[in-house]
């Protein structure tokens, strides 16, 4: 079996992104990760996001040089990086969810914290026991 690389990690939007910006964004990502084979999800918050990424070392590797380069956010702070077998998003080149829609503001246990950075650090912690959860979210909202 394959080793995978996992990061999690969290940054600040320091540019406005509008509805269609996002989708370029999110439409850009999804080709290159179906490219490179990479699977994951973003979450977003105020401009705050919280991003996913998983799949072979080398091309993970690749886009976090990438990412961590983009002058289009700050702040960026990974909060777990390891190498495992399994993917939390395997069907997702890229799943998206904005905190701020009411489905997505009552994940169980998230909906109480009312500072949006503790919100994504709360995600963090929870995302491996959440991504079911996210996975049916996600597609009801989409």
């Amino acid at each position: 079996m394959n080793n995978l690389r996992r990061i999690i990690y969290t940054s600040q939007s320091v540019i406005e992104l509008n509805k269609q910006a996002m989708l370029t964004l999110l439409h850009d990502a999804r080709s290159y990760n179906a490219i490179d084979d990479i699977t994951g999800v973003l979450l977003q918050d105020k401009g705050r996001f919280l991003q996913v990424i998983e799949g072979p070392e080398k091309p993970v590797e690749n886009l976090l040089q990438r990412l961590k380069n983009d002058t289009r956010h700050n702040e960026f702070h990974i909060y777990e990086d390891i190498i495992t077998q399994v993917r939390l998003f395997s069907d997702w080149k890229m799943g998206f969810g904005d905190l701020q829609v009411i489905e997505l503001s009552f994940l169980p246990g998230i909906a109480s914290e009312s500072e949006q950075h503790d919100k994504l650090l709360l995600l963090v912690d929870r995302l491996p026991e959440l991504a079911k959860e996210l996975y049916f979210l996600l597609d009801q909202s989409s």
